[in-house]
């Protein structure tokens, strides 16, 4: 029966293909017979012999180029039988039509519903977005394009995919014009959004309209492999100063497809890196401890976009030392001398200051002056050996990175030829015993003889220079110089004589004179109460030499007061204006001039601050107000009172009034104790008590109004549409701002049957404006089925329900499961006419399966996407592995390989 359709269907196909014929012009072939009515060609047979309609045999290179003679604009309807298996595009060995889109196409997959399926009416939709999976790769590598398949009779019968140069389309036998394809890169670059695109193509013809592209790059690297181990390390240097740089590098890789990119370095511990080259084979490093670094410590790893060489490292080959100095030492400080005078064979001391890193240090004597004792450190013994003015005194610093400059004393020495010190001086002279400050006195003694200068040495407080027999002092200190605090010695050029002290006290007052007028009087209040007191004050004095030790003050006009300090309190005992306030300032120097206050003080006739006011009312009683809304405070009047001052807690503000009753705006929500609202009464002796609150509370909602509607609600779903049966997702509104004084406190969900609160029932109300939902029933759920209120103490929001598109739950839960064992029947075939069956049991949930087999074999029919496969052989040889996965709406699931190959066999 099958038979017979097929022969039907070509033998119609034939007279389509014939019907453009002169309709009188009817042709009978293989007998005497008239032709049908309205047939131009009438293929007959003989009665009594079995005969058939054999079309011409053409071998198709693919299922794009024409091939025959003729203009293929005119060939539309021509009929072959194809003898070539590999036919790219096609679908093995059969009949093939050229249609109208310019294309070969089998009889087998194209036109299957003039034998019993269902014909296409119109062309490919347009292919969708092109995804990648295994990208990127390395130069080389493979990765896999695809695009969604149409269902229907319009699905497509192929792809025509184009590729920009450096991307090859390397797919198995059968595979090179599905929709999906493996492709090889072959050049390293970036194939940018829209280089590479596919179009489809059915019996009806193809899209040409608008082509699929892919909406993502995808990168081919450069390099085949991670780079090689780095060559030997080599280092600019085998030892640097402290803090000094020296360079590490390795040879450069500039040829292959494994160059490196960039590189790691490993230092050890003291050696920094401070730089480096651009690629990174160079670097530059820092000393930072002084130590010796062992071949072999300093490390570098090379790194590119395909991997990091980890297996062994690069390393330098000899020791780099870092020595314990950054530079030679600086040039030692400033020389200093104990002395630079002394007796014949006297000695001194030379000195320099420290200078960091110095292991020794090196002196230079001449013109009569040797080193005593050591003469390498920062201090030295110097003796003088031969009377008159020395030669120079020098000294270099040195360590284990050089020798300073030299440092040389600036001044000279004098070696004197004398051995002895004049006698001590006789009695001092001092006519004095009591001096203001700063006033002069002299001290003086007789001349000593072989003295040739005085040394004087005054107490701290006393002042004046002088070499000669007699001095004049200040006193600079206010108090009693003791006996022997004034001293005095002969000098010579040999030594110094014993001290001569003084023999009398004086005494230094501790003013010079006078003190100056007080400063500006300066008072506490100018208005008490009556029989109230307030402070005057002048400022302290606490420099100079004029500094009062007391003060004077008078009062007049009402005003009493005793005090002899800066500060007096001052009583008034007579209501009004009072009087004048007077202040002098006396030390042992004598008394200033008066200061007066300027300004007038005013006593008031009342002696206390009012009473404090009753009980506060609150309109309502127990207030409970929005945020912004307002309630009324007020108490009765409190006698004397002039004005009230009232005190509220943080959230509750006075927005009108100030007196015996005020209006309170809540700005904050929550809950407030009305005893916390206050008020207390005041005139102008003084404020009240506050007064005790209601007993009541006052209630601020934390919102204005209601909550503003909810704004549209968001349902992700997966790539390619919907979501997976029992899969769990979040939906969701826009968050409402932190300003708006509507804010929800809640928000009340309601869901369609079959899409559940993963939480359970209780968590359609939700605290956040969104909620974890979990697809138990597979369907489509129409827009606007998803719903979502706003709730605050204000009340609730209109309900929002625009889930703006339907949602489609899958009947599948995940991809299918991987594939049980693959079977390959025959295991061994012959070359000539053999085919092979390679096959798995159904795996459950699966929707359709893919295939890859070995090039050299060729699917025999169907287009691999079922649970079984028919494969021919074109060449002898062992060839596997073969792999299948599994395919449904939830995606790929694992792929699974055979462990037996094929044997064919000439």
């Amino acid at each position: 029966m099958k038979t017979t359709k097929k022969m039907r269907f070509l033998f119609l196909l034939f007279l389509i293909v014939s019907g453009t014929a002169n309709l009188k012009a009817q042709v009978t072939i293989g007998s005497d017979q008239k032709s049908v009515d309205g047939v131009v060609l009438d293929l007959s047979q003989v009665p009594g012999q079995d005969l058939g309609f054999l079309l011409p045999r053409v071998s198709l290179a693919n299922v794009t180029e024409w091939q025959l003679q003729g203009n293929p604009a005119n060939g539309a309807g021509m009929l072959v039988y194809n003898t070539n298996p590999s036919t790219v595009g096609g679908n093995g060995i059969g009949v093939y039509i050229w249609t109208e889109a310019g294309v070969w196409a089998t009889l087998k997959s194209n036109l299957s519903g003039a034998i019993g399926g269902e014909p296409c009416t119109d062309v490919p939709q347009q292919p969708g977005e092109i995804t990648f999976t295994g990208a990127p790769v390395k130069l080389g590598g493979k990765f896999y394009a695809t695009v969604s398949e149409e269902p229907g009779p319009n699905r497509p019968a192929f792809y025509e995919w184009t590729l920009p140069e450096g991307l090859i389309n390397s797919s198995p036998l059968g595979y090179a014009k599905s929709n999906t394809i493996t492709i090889t890169g072959t050049t390293a670059g970036e194939y940018g959004v829209g280089s590479i695109t596919v179009k489809a193509t059915n019996a009806c013809g193809t899209n040409e309209a608008e082509l699929g592209s892919n909406a993502s790059p995808v990168t081919v690297h450069s390099c085949t492999g991670a780079p090689a181990t780095p060559g030997t390390i080599s280092l600019s240097a085998d030892s640097v100063n402290l803090n000094g740089t020296f360079t590490a590098s390795v040879p450069e890789v500039n040829t292959g497809t494994q160059i490196p990119t960039s590189y790691t370095w490993i230092l050890p511990a003291g050696l920094t890196e401070i730089g480096s080259s651009t690629k990174g084979d160079t670097i530059w490093i820092k000393g930072e401890t002084g130590k010796t670094h062992k071949a072999g410590t300093i490390k570098v790893k090379a790194t590119n976009a395909c991997g990091t060489n980890e297996a062994e490292l690069g390393s330098n080959d000899k020791d780099v030392t870092v020595r314990d100095c950054s530079a030679k030492p600086a040039t030692p400080g400033t020389i200093s001398l104990t002395a630079d005078s002394v007796n014949l064979n006297g000695t001194f001391t030379a000195e320099v200051p420290e200078v960091s890193g110095v292991t020794s240090y090196t002196w230079t004597l001449t013109g009569g002056l040797d080193v005593v004792g050591d003469a390498t450190g920062r201090t030295i013994t110097i003796k003088g050996v031969t009377a008159g003015t020395a030669g120079t005194i020098t000294v270099t610093a040195t360590n284990a990175c050089g020798t300073s400059d030299a440092q040389t004393y600036a001044g000279t020495v004098t070696v004197h030829s004398c051995t002895g010190e004049p006698g001590k001086p006789g009695a001092m002279t001092i006519l004095v015993d009591t001096v203001n400050l700063d006033s002069p006195f002299t001290a003086s003694i007789d001349e000593v003889s072989g003295a040739t200068s005085y040394e004087w040495t005054l107490p701290t407080g006393l002042t004046g220079t002088s070499t000669s027999n007699t001095i004049t002092i200040t006193g600079e200190s206010g108090k009693t110089y003791a006996i022997g605090d004034i001293k005095v010695k002969a000098k010579n050029a040999c030594g110094d004589s014993e001290e001569q002290t003084s023999a009398k006290a004086v005494t230094v007052r501790n003013c010079s004179g006078a003190p100056a007028t007080p400063g500006t009087i300066s008072l506490t209040a100018d208005s008490v109460n009556l029989n109230g007191t307030f402070m005057a004050e002048v400022p302290a004095v606490t420099d100079g030499t004029q500094i009062p030790t007391s003060y004077k003050w008078t009062l007049t006009g009402g005003l009493t007061g005793e005090s002899t300090g800066r500060t007096i309190e001052i009583k008034g005992g007579t209501a009004g204006t009072t009087g004048t306030i007077t202040v002098t300032a006396t030390n042992a120097c004598g008394t200033s001039a008066a200061q007066t206050y300027a300004g007038t003080v005013t006593v008031r006739s009342c002696t206390g601050a009012p009473a404090t006011p009753g009980a506060i009312t609150l309109t309502p009683s127990s207030p409970t107000v929005n945020l912004d809304s307002t309630f009324t405070a007020s108490i009765t009047a409190v006698p004397g009172a002039t004005s009230y001052i009232w005190a509220l807690p943080a959230g509750l503000d006075v927005t009108a009034g100030s007196g015996t009753k005020i209006t309170i705006k809540g700005t904050k929500g929550g809950t407030y104790n009305a005893g916390d609202i206050k008020v207390a009464a005041k005139n102008d002796c003084g404020t009240s008590g506050y007064s005790t609150g209601s007993a009541s509370v006052v209630t601020v909602k934390a919102c204005s109004a209601k909550p503003a509607k909810p704004g549209p609600i968001s349902i992700p779903t997966l790539p390619g549409g919907g979501v997976a049966l029992n899969s769990t997702f979040t939906i969701f509104v826009p968050g409402v701002s932190a300003d708006d004084k509507r804010q929800p406190t809640s928000y009340t969900w309601t869901l369609p049957s079959g899409l559940t609160p993963t939480a359970g029932p209780a968590a359609l109300t939700t605290s956040v404006p969104s909620i974890e939902i979990t697809s138990t029933k597979f369907g489509t759920y129409a827009k606007e089925t998803i719903k979502v209120k706003a709730t605050n103490d204000c009340g609730t929001s209109d309900e929002q329900g625009s889930n703006t598109e339907a949602l489609k739950v899958h009947t599948c839960t995940g991809p299918p499961a991987k594939p049980g064992a693959i079977t390959i029947s025959p295991t061994t075939v012959n070359l000539n006419g053999g085919t092979i069956t390679v096959s798995i049991e159904p795996v459950s949930g699966a929707t359709s399966y893919g295939w890859e087999w070995p090039i050299s074999l060729q699917l025999v029919e169907g287009n691999g996407t079922g649970r079984s496969i028919t494969l021919k052989a074109t060449q002898a040889g062992t060839f596997g592995p073969f792999k299948v996965q599994a395919f449904n709406d939830c995606g790929w699931g694992d792929a699974q390989t055979s462990t037996s190959s094929v044997t064919v066999v000439q």
